[in-house]
C-alpha cells in the first residue's frame, strides 16, 4: 500500500454536522498479520463522513462520494488537497440515517473538486444507484 509521506490527522464523523467525531488513522501500516480484514487498514474501514487535514501547498478542498473500495484511493490525494472529505453514500438519506446533501455540504465547506469513486458494480445494483442519487435529490 501507498503511505502518504506525512502523517494526516484524521477524524471520522457519524452525519454531515461533524460533531462528536473520532481521530483514524488514514494508512494503518501495523495491523497484525492475522488481522481478518486487512483492507481495514484504510481509514480504519467505513465510516459515514471523514474528514483529513494535510499540510499540502494551496488551499485546495476536494469531497469524495465513495463506498470501501475508494478507501485505499485516499492516501493518494493528500499531496494534493489542503482538506479531503470521504463521505459513504450508503450511511445517509434513508429510512433511520442521517441525511446528507452533497450541494449543500459543499458549498458549506467551499469544496473545489469532487470525486465519485465506487466499486465497478454499482451501476448495476439498482439500490445503491438510489442511495447515490440521494445525494443530489
Amino acid at each position: 500500500f501507498f503511505l502518504p509521506p506525512a502523517a494526516h490527522p484524521a477524524t471520522a464523523y457519524g452525519d454531515a454536522s461533524m460533531t462528536g467525531g473520532r481521530e483514524i488513522l488514514v494508512v494503518d501500516s501495523s495491523l497484525p498479520e492475522d488481522t481478518v480484514n486487512q483492507y481495514a487498514c484504510f481509514t480504519e474501514g467505513d465510516h459515514p463522513l471523514i474528514r483529513i487535514d494535510t499540510d499540502a501547498d494551496g488551499d485546495r478542498s476536494v469531497l469524495i462520494v465513495k463506498e470501501s473500495y475508494a478507501n485505499a484511493f485516499i492516501p493518494f490525494l493528500l499531496a494534493h488537497y489542503k482538506t479531503v472529505y470521504a463521505v459513504d453514500f450508503r450511511y445517509f438519506n434513508r429510512e433511520g440515517q442521517p441525511a446528507f446533501k452533497l450541494d449543500g455540504f459543499a458549498s458549506e465547506h467551499g469544496i473545489d473538486d469532487i470525486l465519485v469513486i465506487n466499486y465497478f458494480s454499482v451501476p448495476n445494483k439498482q439500490d445503491l444507484t438510489e442511495w447515490l442519487g440521494y445525494l443530489i435529490d
